[in-house]
């Protein structure tokens, strides 16, 4: 009897030892979730700034090309259509003559023909 008494109390220690373990476990688990989604928020905050500073940056350089070089819109767009629909996505810089740099696109370097729009394609790099 004695022993069966014991085994009773030990039990009900277990189960309380238990339930303090699995409540501690999951205010623990709460915890995490809230660093998480902390996190997450302040991940997408940063990526919300950085794709702002890259949309400015690219707002700015579209105006320079306009202004500086005299390169408009369209030609801009049609310029990055082409080449975000290659396979080969990039535009490759290369040195010309007198100073200048050649843009091409995937499709020039395949041999492809373009527009020929030389005033797009070459520009003297100090005017």
């Amino acid at each position: 009897m004695v022993t069966r008494v014991r085994t009773t109390e030990q039990n009900r220690i277990n189960q309380r030892n238990l339930r303090a373990r699995r409540k501690a476990y999951v205010q623990e688990l709460e915890q995490r979730v809230r660093k998480l989604e902390n996190d997450r928020i302040g991940a997408t905050k940063e990526v919300q700034v950085a794709a702002q500073r890259v949309h400015n940056e690219n707002r700015l350089l579209r105006a320079l090309l306009e202004t500086k070089f005299g390169v408009g819109a369209h030609q801009i767009s049609k310029y990055l259509a082409e080449v975000n629909s290659s396979t080969d996505i990039g535009t490759q810089v290369s040195r010309g003559p007198a100073n200048s740099v050649a843009l091409s696109t995937p499709s020039e370097r395949r041999g492809e023909s373009g527009t020929g729009d030389a005033t797009f394609r070459h520009r003297r790099i100090n005017e």
